[in-house]
């Protein structure tokens, strides 16, 4: 059995006989010596500089422990909009190193693995969420990024049986052509054939249609029209199923708005090197959060 590799490595990285501390900025002098592999100097230096001590040996690794804790980063990353090198950010090597000393730091890749299992998840929940309605409402908008990347993002909205509004993202994804109106109708249409929406698509709401006159209510009391649907439904079913055609309709493409400020965090000035297809992972999985399995 060859020689047990040292903890140290899990921090630093080693060239020659000289170990270098991966904690530190690049810019600082991180250099220490390991002749003959021992690591007592970047030892010292990981507990005085960064607090960072040897793990206790009697604690063993659980693989289902640490896949607990790979989702959790994961799901971490989706919710609070955070870049995917927060996981190789030396204040989260020191967080980890206090709250699960064992704990192996996921990379990248390993981390978008588990992002797309979450968008897959979500994507089979609005699949299944949308195939159970007879109608669907979407708006879209175009917007481009600080690196002047031009996306589209399209809004699914219905009602279900228990006449719950829904709402969905279903894209945020690059459009390199011009935003000419037969370019858009064809982005659309593909979307809503992947989404297999295409046949229950009855409003398409822009941010171009003439501005809403807001009027005084002529009603002088509280009525949600949902539960008013809800308990009627069996006695007006053939009006039911116009009703929540047509109560699914938002009155603003808004709800497409709201994800380009959510891509526009993402799209950030310090993050402008992002693929635009992690743009439209990040921006699905925030705006379908409540989905995360």
């Amino acid at each position: 059995m060859g020689k047990k590799r040292s903890w140290v490595w899990e921090y630093a990285k080693r060239k020659g006989d000289k170990a270098y501390c991966e904690l530190c900025d690049e810019d600082e002098n991180n250099e220490y010596s390991c002749v003959g592999g021992t690591t007592g100097s970047i030892i010292i230096h990981l507990k005085i500089m960064h607090k960072v001590y040897q793990p206790e040996t009697s604690t063993s690794k659980s693989p289902e422990r640490t896949e607990t804790i790979h989702k959790a980063l994961a799901k971490l990353i989706s919710m609070n909009q955070l870049p995917l090198s927060f996981c190789s950010s030396p204040g989260f090597y020191q967080f980890m190193a206090v709250v699960e000393p064992n704990y192996k730091i996921i990379k990248e890749e390993a981390l978008k693995k588990r992002l797309h299992f979450f968008k897959s998840s979500i994507e089979e929940k609005i699949r299944s969420d949308l195939k159970a309605v007879q109608s669907v409402v979407c708006t879209s908008d175009c917007w481009s990024s600080l690196t002047q990347n031009s996306y589209i993002t399209i809004t699914a909205h219905a009602l279900n049986n228990d006449w719950s509004p829904m709402s969905f993202t279903l894209t945020t994804q690059e459009m390199e052509e011009r935003h000419t109106a037969l370019n858009i109708a064809d982005k659309l249409e593909n979307v809503f054939s992947n989404w297999e929406i295409k046949d229950k698509v009855t409003t398409v709401i822009t941010d171009n249609a003439k501005n809403v006159v807001n009027a005084e209510p002529q009603l002088k009391f509280d009525l949600n029209p949902f539960d008013w649907w809800k308990s009627r439904e069996n006695k007006f079913p053939r009006i039911g199923i116009l009703a929540k055609t047509y109560l699914s309709i938002p009155a603003t493409s808004v709800s497409s708005e709201r994800c380009f400020s959510t891509a526009g965090n993402v799209v950030n000035s310090k993050r402008t090197s992002l693929l635009t297809k992690n743009v439209n992972l990040l921006v699905f999985l925030y705006q379908n959060r409540n989905l995360i399995p």
